[in-house]
């Protein structure tokens, strides 16, 4: 058996060869199978996280246009005070909701989130106040409550115009425009209803 390997020395080596060639052709064509299910399984992950991030700040520009639109309502009734009664208020949960969805959005600086979620809570907390304080006072001193309630206009108002500027610093972040003219986020916001009067 010796001899016969002695022997045929350069074809044994050449048959050696070429099994270990298939071998490792075989070898690199399932490592390359495996690296292209892997990198398809990326792409879909990553196809994934993008279109639930997008979700999310579709989510964030609705929501926040939404206490955008009821802040401009309330600095309306600077003028006309008794309007604060019946202002449409944001609810606890829209603030955290709010808060929630802007951590997901990496480009949002935490201190402008803490910002609106202050500001917004705050001008909350005081209507909600003024509400109460109108009603423990009654009609006789007309508007005299909520204004109490409230701390007062010279404070009240400029606050929430701190709110209103809290909330659009939030909304500024990039792609919102873009993703505002979307489609899919004007349909999303026709469908979503605005939070109601007195908030949870």
């Amino acid at each position: 058996m010796i001899d016969f390997f002695n022997a045929n020395a350069g074809a044994v080596t050449a048959l050696c060869t070429i099994v270990l060639a298939l071998l490792t052709g075989g070898y690199v064509w399932l490592t390359y199978q495996l690296l292209r299910v892997n990198t398809r399984q990326t792409e879909l992950a990553m196809g994934r996280d993008k279109e639930a991030l997008d979700q999310s700040r579709r989510t964030l520009l609705i929501l926040g246009n939404q206490i955008r639109s009821q802040l401009q309502g309330i600095l309306a009734a600077r003028n006309h005070q008794r309007l604060l009664r019946t202002a449409t208020l944001w609810t606890s949960d829209d603030i955290r909701r709010l808060a929630d969805l802007c951590t997901v959005i990496s480009d949002i600086p935490l201190w402008k989130v803490f910002a609106a979620t202050e500001f917004l809570n705050t001008v909350r907390t005081r209507i909600l106040a003024g509400r109460e304080a109108h009603a423990y006072y009654g009609q006789q001193e007309e508007d005299v409550g909520m204004m109490r309630g409230v701390g007062g206009a010279e404070v009240f108002f400029p606050l929430a115009e701190l709110a209103l500027s809290a909330i659009d610093e939030v909304l500024n972040f990039k792609g919102a425009d873009e993703l505002m003219r979307d489609p899919e986020t004007q349909i999303l916001a026709q469908q979503q209803r605005p939070p109601s009067r007195e908030g949870g």
